[in-house]
């Protein structure tokens, strides 16, 4: 897989010389406060967190780190454990990029209700009838909902909006994070100016974007919307009107984003995703 670059407003990311493990790199400063965190695999029942996902995922913490402005002097595994010494201090959003996946997709809305409501199986006839069963089923109410296992999830994705009022089943996803050459928080040019995260996708994702917006353009509400899901929540689930082209493949993810979601997100989304999350056993300043 080719390395994304990510770049954060008021940050750059700087990837390290790696030794043979590719974990250590530069130091702190002397007077530099540090952190050491350590993480362990917690990958789905029926899995193990192989010497090559471990690898993996350190590298992608490395690179989630830096993109947000900070130095990673050492990241070591230990079997199903990796310890990073970083400056600075962590907060809660840091924490999401130590123990997130951030495997985004975009897929098309296929059918959209109100919490509580049910569908037509005869209006939703290409949708299996144990998928509608599922969607007429699915309870906004409990927060469960609102985040799907969207683990090895090639074809129809039950979940909520995180307002819990709006529910969907999204089809397979059309592009995924491989795709996303750069990903940078900014702020959003208009009245409203809040945090973006912009994107910008490699050809192949240039291409399969320039061809979902030709196709759903054409299509009838709500089938018209792509959502755009991180691990399995929808972040964004924008409407194509006729007329809509976008081949520079450049697209901007809008949502209640603070500037500190906001690069999180960047950050997962311009680094390779975890290979599975991660929980974390201990955060000590050094």
């Amino acid at each position: 897989m080719i390395r994304r670059t990510v770049s954060i407003l008021m940050g750059c990311a700087v990837l390290l010389a790696a030794s043979a493990c590719g974990l250590t790199g530069g130091a702190l400063e002397p007077d530099e406060p540090s952190t050491r965190i350590v993480l362990t695999a917690a990958p789905p029942n029926g899995t193990e967190a192989t010497p090559e996902d471990m690898k993996a995922a350190a590298d992608a913490f490395r690179a989630r780190l830096e993109a947000g402005g900070r130095t990673v002097a050492d990241a070591t595994v230990d079997g199903s454990t990796v310890t990073l010494d970083v400056n600075g201090k962590v907060d809660d959003e840091t924490r999401l990029l130590l123990t997130e996946p951030g495997v985004i997709s975009f897929r098309q809305v296929l059918a959209l209700g109100v919490s509580g409501t049910t569908a037509s199986a005869s209006a939703l006839p290409d949708i299996p009838r144990d998928v509608i069963a599922g969607f007429d089923a699915l309870d906004c109410t409990d927060e469960a909902s609102h985040q799907a296992d969207a683990a090895g999830s090639d074809e129809f994705l039950l979940v909520c909006d995180a307002a819990g009022t709006s529910k969907y089943v999204l089809g397979p996803p059309e592009i995924d994070g491989t795709d996303v050459a750069e990903a940078n928080a900014g702020r959003q040019e208009g009245a409203s100016s809040g945090w973006i995260v912009n994107l910008r996708f490699d050809d192949q994702g240039t291409t399969a974007f320039a061809d979902i917006v030709d196709r759903l353009q054409a299509e009838d509400s709500p089938r018209n919307q792509f959502a755009i899901t991180v691990d399995g929540a929808v972040i964004s689930a924008p409407a194509l009107m006729p007329g809509t082209a976008i081949t520079s493949g450049e697209a901007q993810i809008s949502g209640d984003f603070t500037r500190g979601s906001a690069e999180v997100l960047a950050s997962q989304l311009g680094a390779d995703p975890l290979p599975f999350p991660f929980e974390v056993q201990e955060i000590s300043p050094q």
